[in-house]
């Protein structure tokens, strides 16, 4: 059999990033799709990587069900990451000093953990998927400021509702928005 070719390979933005992931968890050169959803946890292997500025390929790794603790802890340079589907548990600290711009977190998200943004930037943008409002510590997103935090849509404004009157959710009460109904972040 013949080594995939760089078109069956995962596209990265980031070339520090790519070359993380196909050492750890590809074939040195690349990763592929099914590759990357077979990996059950990415460690430690981003931990305080100042050279690394995006991870939205993360949502290709379904297979991992939690990100640990301080996992991207002090990557003060990482603006953007997508998550996959099938991640439930963002540890403490997991994206603490890093630099989130925008954080896409998935429909199957049920803990985020105490300061697990800490640190991220004043304006970011989340994005929670979850119909239930994940259940977490103080300020998991970090201090609320001007960040904007999308929920999914409904037409009775029920998820919206409920994230506002939920738990750590209450931090961020002024911070909390509709996705549109198709999912996408409104303009």
């Amino acid at each position: 059999m013949l080594p995939p070719t760089r078109e069956e390979y995962i596209v990265f933005a980031d070339p520090v990033v790519e070359q993380i992931c196909a050492t750890n968890w590809g074939d040195g050169v690349g990763i592929t799709p099914s590759q990357a959803a077979r990996v059950t946890s990415i460690g430690f292997a981003f931990y305080g990587n100042t050279q690394i500025t995006s991870f939205d390929e993360f949502q290709y790794f379904t297979g991992v069900t939690s990100v640990p603790n301080d996992a991207f802890s002090g990557c003060s340079n990482l603006a953007s990451i997508i998550m996959p589907e099938g991640l439930t548990t963002l540890g403490w600290g997991a994206f603490s000093r890093a630099g989130i711009t925008f954080a896409d977190m998935p429909s199957t998200v049920t803990y985020i953990s105490e300061d697990c943004f800490f640190g991220s930037a004043n304006d970011a943008v989340f994005v929670c998927r979850a119909t239930t409002p994940p259940s977490g510590g103080y300020e998991p997103l970090g201090s609320a400021k001007q960040k904007k935090i999308y929920v999914p849509y409904s037409s009775d404004h029920s998820i919206l509702a409920a994230y506002q009157a939920s738990g750590s959710w209450t931090w961020y009460v002024n911070n909390l928005y509709e996705l549109n109904p198709d999912g996408s972040i409104p303009s």
